[in-house]
């Protein structure tokens, strides 16, 4: 379990008590605890609140050893395991996603920080395999009846998010949704910037992992050892811990690495207000699926250590792992 303190920037340095706190290491199964929803019509998206992770055998590309996630106590190796578009085999119906809900009550209302561990895996060695892209979303939505999804077109609702591709393979694998009544990804930069974006890059070049500045920051290693990272600018096969932090309409999105002491600040955003019910989640980008059947087995992230602050004013507060 992470420790959590929480500072007010005062003429004199204060504690300052949330509103509301909770956290979730999955140690235990806590699906009670959260809603699930899945944004398929063939119900092709599960979630296993209580997964080992450490049993996970890599069906193809380089062996994969995923270690306790960075915030986890005791070595312990259990999570919540997200997939989607891997279950009803053929069924190429629709982009399949599940996202979870925690319960927060009353709900979060407009300062708050969502901070959690998470490994997003693929099937194949560097840049993925057959169908391998997918990708972790996170956010807030109005209502827990919203479905999110990596969809070409709007969604049904109010919110926003984020989401990380796995392994690099979308045009955008960085992408950022928002809307009220409907909502959509931005394909301009209106409303969000990617590492300082606009200057000199396109905007497809600064949602995409060839980007410098995601080569940079995930860099991949000289050589690849089990449970190591494999595509340079992107998240996938390594623990990240991330960290959205929304104050009313603005929103900052911090990532640590394996090794990383403090956040980078690696996004921000305007967003709609009205966003309570905070979640996160796994989609699809398509309705294509992986070949052969048994990179199914390959293709999910794990979610560890999830914890929700909710403070009065967000101006002198920070969450420190």
């Amino acid at each position: 379990m992470r420790k959590v303190h929480l500072f007010a920037a005062a003429l004199a340095v204060a504690a300052v008590s949330p509103v509301f706190a909770q956290s979730f290491n999955f140690d235990t199964d806590q699906s009670a605890s959260f809603t699930t929803t899945i944004a398929s019509s063939t119900n092709d998206a599960a979630a296993n609140y209580n997964y080992d992770y450490s049993t996970h055998v890599q069906f193809n590309g380089p062996a994969v050893t995923i270690p306790t996630a960075p915030n986890s106590t005791g070595g312990t190796t259990r999570g919540v395991r997200l997939a989607a578009n891997t279950i009803n085999v053929g069924d190429t119906t629709d982009v399949d996603a599940v996202a979870i809900y925690p319960t927060v009550a009353p709900p979060v209302g407009s300062n708050w920080e969502m901070v959690f561990d998470t490994w997003i895996n693929y099937n194949g060695p560097a840049a993925g395999g057959s169908g391998s892209t997918q990708g972790i979303i996170f956010g807030a939505a109005d209502t827990t009846a919203v479905q999110p999804k990596l969809s070409a077109g709007p969604i049904t609702g109010t919110g926003f998010y984020f989401s990380l591709m796995a392994e690099g393979g979308a045009s955008q694998d960085y992408r950022f949704y928002n809307g009220t009544s409907s909502i959509a990804a931005s394909t301009t930069t209106a409303g969000i910037s990617w590492f300082g974006f606009p200057g000199t890059d396109s905007v497809a070049a600064a949602y995409n992992h060839l980007n410098s500045n995601w080569q940079t920051f995930f860099a991949a290693p000289a050589d690849l050892p089990p449970g190591v990272f494999e595509t340079a600018g992107a998240p996938g096969k390594q623990w990240i811990t991330v960290k959205m932090s929304v104050a009313g309409s603005n929103v900052t999105i911090g990532i640590k690495r394996p090794g990383d002491t403090t956040f980078t600040t690696v996004g921000t955003a305007t967003v709609v207000t009205g966003a309570v019910q905070p979640f996160v989640g796994y989609s699809d980008i398509n309705t294509g699926q992986a070949s052969p059947i048994g990179d199914f087995n390959d293709q999910f992230a794990v979610f560890d250590n999830l914890s929700v602050q909710v403070v009065s004013d967000a101006s002198g507060w920070t969450i420190y792992n």
